[in-house]
């Protein structure tokens, strides 16, 4: 083989090996994320039979439980804690850290 032809096929695979991802797009789900709109970090998530449970840090005004069977759509529940909380504040430090939902059955 001359050294051309090497030439020729080292330039084809190349070309070859650059267009092997090339026009494939992505796969989206049926939904987007935040599930959840809004910031709720440290989310545990508690599954009780069917029916999913979570909760997590809130900086204001309460912690909020969520509901959810198919972890895409999620209902708000439940704020088990009173907005009059006397520990609660405005303070970097004032809320309610890392809530967790635990089932005891």
């Amino acid at each position: 083989m001359s050294m051309r032809n090497i030439t020729r096929f080292a330039l084809g695979c190349l070309l070859l090996a650059m267009n092997l991802g090339y026009g494939q797009s992505p796969s989206f789900k049926t939904f987007m994320n935040p599930v959840i709109p809004g910031d709720h970090p440290d989310c545990t998530v508690t599954k009780i039979g069917n029916h999913f449970y979570t909760t997590g840090s809130s900086f204001n005004p309460t912690p909020v439980i969520y509901h959810s069977t198919d972890l895409v759509h999620w209902e708000a529940i439940a704020q088990p804690v009173s907005a009059a909380w006397t520990s609660y504040g405005d303070t970097p430090s004032g809320g309610c850290w890392g809530g967790q939902v635990v089932y005891y059955g």
